[in-house]
């Protein structure tokens, strides 16, 4: 989106308009005030200057949303913000620091370092307090210039801590063989996105025991559906066998089995990450919204091989079965879909 110093006190609220920022990357932003010079940078580098003197006064500071109707809210997340006051620390060129931020002269505030807690803060005037679906997590960069996947047609010796993107091995993608008409897959078949009417899509690697976890992010349209299903005989079938899978429906929230649909978790839309975590062992699914669980949705999914399973009608998104880092770190003992996750099998060589 585009980078802009706005105030609402000042004659021209764009004060200073910057560059066009990537989706899925970190930037070093700083601004900073010398007398009535305003400067805003960019990764160290200067993007534009005005003159600016009016005074904060609110008694609120409030830090990626705008009070005002909730409108021009920030999107995105922030690591190492600081505020200073009485130093003007940047007002040329500079390089960026790869170290996180410390607590310097006329340093007022220093938040946003925890990986666990949106609240906590080395240096802070007063108390923080965080506001809706806020939290502390740990974020890498997934910009499409820097998509690099951990994926080789061999089996490593990593072990799965959990966090996916650790083992060596070959993971799961969307079937390009299970593709309805009007679907269509890219990005190395992470990618689905669907003009047509509602289908279903799987994934190439199937489970009949384990613990297995994927995440999905929603990138456009109104319905999509996540989940696992054991029946993948007719392409874009979006029907399910009795205990044959279950989805969970962003537009409403409900979850969706051949039990029919009931009302189940908070809806979710595009940006967000829906993590699914599918304990084949004990035949049940749970998933989380941006690592907030909604609780067990099904149970009794112990009937045959289970694959992963993308429904959407006129929408797309894109899935990651651990060949990138997961954006949030899997539940304990559930694995990334990868070859050298499954099972030994009995016959090595089927020769």
């Amino acid at each position: 989106g585009q980078s802009y110093y706005y105030s609402n006190k000042a004659s021209s609220r764009f004060v200073i308009t910057g560059p066009t920022l990537e989706d899925g990357r970190w930037y070093h932003v700083a601004a900073s005030r010398e007398s009535g010079t305003l400067r805003l940078f960019i990764d160290g580098t200067s993007v534009g200057s005005a003159s600016y003197t009016d005074d904060y006064a609110d008694a609120i500071f409030t830090l990626g949303r705008n009070e005002d109707n909730n409108k021009n809210q920030f999107r995105g997340v922030i690591s190492n913000f600081r505020v200073l006051k009485g130093t003007a620390l940047y007002t040329s060129n500079f390089t960026v620091p790869t170290t996180p931020l410390t607590n310097i002269t006329n340093t007022k505030l220093l938040c946003c370092q925890s990986s666990s807690s949106a609240t906590t803060a080395a240096v802070s005037p007063g108390t923080i307090v965080a506001n809706g679906d806020t939290n502390g997590t740990e974020r890498s960069d997934s910009r499409a210039s820097n998509d690099s996947l951990f994926d080789v047609p061999t089996n490593g010796t990593q072990s799965d801590t959990g966090a996916g993107g650790e083992v060596s091995g070959n993971y799961a993608t969307m079937n390009p063989l299970h593709n309805p008409t009007g679907a269509s897959f890219s990005n190395g078949n992470l990618q689905v996105s669907n003009s047509g009417g509602w289908y279903s899509h799987t994934g190439t690697i199937g489970v009949a025991s384990g613990k297995w976890y994927y995440e999905f992010e929603k990138t456009s349209g109104s319905y999509t559906g996540v989940g696992w299903r054991n029946d993948i005989t007719t392409a874009g079938n979006p029907s399910f066998n009795a205990n044959g899978g279950g989805i969970y429906l962003s537009h409403n929230g409900n979850k969706q089995s051949s039990a029919g649909s009931s009302s189940y978790g908070a809806t979710w839309g595009s940006g967000d990450i829906i993590g699914v975590a599918f304990d084949r062992d004990a035949g049940t699914i749970t998933y989380y919204k941006n690592n907030v669980s909604q609780g067990q949705a099904f149970t009794g999914m112990t009937d045959g091989t289970f694959f992963p399973e993308v429904q959407i009608y006129q929408s797309g998104g894109v899935i990651n079965f651990g060949q990138r880092p997961f954006v949030y770190s899997a539940p304990s003992g559930y694995k990334a879909l990868c070859t050298t996750n499954l099972p030994t099998p009995t016959i090595a060589d089927p020769r």
